[in-house]
């Protein structure tokens, strides 16, 4: 009954992309139907994944991801949340499930390493005003569209989170200020 479901609602998401004349010609159609085929499958968004697991495991999340995985003994790929954590034990991958938000998977991936350059970003990100989840929420509300992914990035020294969206228009890239929270677009 559920692949019913989900093959009335790509029918539906495919037709309506292919009559809209903003998405004619566009060379992320493709993406853009993948994406909200499977933003339509989860009932958590990523930014309450992401406070959840930041508050549960008292670390920096540094990378959080939409994906399709096989958990487990079955090779069926199911729409689960990639959060990775760092905080001064090393970086632990947790997979969630997006809909009831529990953790399905943990794997810790090695230890504290001063040199580390993306240990040295979560390190000042801990200290920032703006989560990481709190970011999410604020790009999702100036660019009217879900997030797919987010991450912590540097450039010239400046760190900022990084979202990926998707509204209406297609998919977007938005930098946040992890100071003061202003979301600014930077790639469509």
């Amino acid at each position: 009954m559920k692949r019913k479901k989900y093959a009335v609602a790509a029918v539906l998401l495919a037709s309506f992309f292919m009559v809209s004349p903003s998405f004619a010609g566009h060379d992320g159609n493709k993406s853009l139907i993948r994406y909200n085929m499977l933003l339509a499958q989860t009932q958590k968004t990523l930014s309450q994944v992401v406070e959840e697991q930041a508050k549960k495991t008292a670390a920096t999340v540094i990378e959080a991801e939409l994906e399709m995985k096989s958990l487990g003994l079955s090779e069926q790929k199911q729409p689960v949340y990639k959060i990775v954590t760092y905080k001064k034990g090393g970086r632990v991958k947790y997979y969630i499930d997006s809909v009831t938000g529990k953790v399905l998977l943990s794997k810790k991936k090695g230890n504290w390493n001063p040199l580390d350059d993306d240990m040295l970003e979560a390190e000042a990100m801990s200290k920032a005003k703006i989560s990481m989840g709190r970011a999410i929420t604020l790009a999702e509300k100036k660019f009217s569209g879900k997030a797919i992914e987010a991450e912590i990035d540097e450039d010239d020294d400046v760190l900022y989170y990084k979202v990926k969206l998707v509204p209406k228009s297609g998919v977007i890239k938005a930098l946040v200020d992890p100071k003061v929270g202003t979301p600014y677009e930077v790639v469509r």
